[in-house]
């Protein structure tokens, strides 16, 4: 069903129209920070057809947020959907929600299977901190203010330029009921930051002096490479030993 050596061949799940538990993919997702507000929110969802029959389309799908119907589409055969959907934000909860992904079978087809490759929310949330820590983009706030975190000492960084992270020092810090937040001027809009307070700060498991590659080496023949972390080295040994049998 791929034809293409770019394709992404790994596919999440799957669903089989038709037939009562296989024919909806039910996925548990936190929106944290979500906004209560009547705004526009977007919803992607990747699928790949895995069925094909003289009837065109093959496919129908339907999504539910939260057991609310937001979109559905239908395509053909083993091509590739790319499901686009806007929805009121009003239906997100701040926390956990619940997307379902249903198979419908239309009249002239007999069968349809498809697989589902991800998917992808685009919503507003509050400045919210989360487990003592936020990645965000500005807007055009021209002060922001974090909430949520458990103690004192906050940091901000401005990431805009993610090689050369600036750290900035010009921030107000206040208790607020339980917890602490912090404020500052972002100094431009759509600017990117991240905020953490020191029990959030992320320390590098390992340090190991650079070896530069020398794979362009003339000397160096090879018609396969692998690279690979040590997590999946033995799996990679046995696509190597594979993939030496046809040398």
């Amino acid at each position: 069903i791929f034809d293409d050596s770019w394709d992404d061949y790994y596919l999440w799940d799957y669903v089989d129209a038709g037939y009562p538990g296989y024919d909806t993919m039910t996925i548990i997702f936190n929106a944290d920070g979500a906004a209560a507000i009547s705004e526009t929110a977007f919803l992607t969802v990747e699928l790949k057809g895995w069925s094909s029959t003289e009837a065109a389309p093959d496919h129908h799908v339907q999504v539910f947020l939260n057991n609310t119907l937001i979109g559905e589409g239908e395509w053909d055969g083993l091509d590739s959907n790319n499901l686009s959907i806007e929805f009121n934000q009003e239906l997100l909860i701040d926390g956990e929600n619940e997307i379902k992904i249903t198979g419908i079978l239309n009249p002239d087809v007999f069968y349809s299977f498809f697989g589902i490759d991800s998917f992808d929310l685009i919503y507003h949330r509050n400045f919210q901190a989360v487990n003592n820590r936020l990645s965000f983009t500005v807007g055009q706030n021209e002060i922001v203010t974090v909430k949520g975190f458990t103690d004192s000492g906050i940091n901000v960084f401005d990431t805009t330029d993610p090689l050369k992270p600036i750290q900035i020092l010009a921030t107000t810090i206040d208790k607020y009921n339980e917890g602490y937040n912090v404020s500052f001027r972002p100094g431009g809009s759509d600017r990117k930051f991240i905020v953490f307070s020191g029990q959030a700060a992320l320390t590098e498991a390992s340090l190991v002096a650079d070896k530069p590659s020398k794979l362009k080496n003339k000397r160096n023949i090879a018609e396969y490479i692998i690279i690979t972390p040590d997590v999946l080295k033995n799996a990679s040994l046995s696509l190597a030993d594979y993939r030496s049998e046809y040398n």
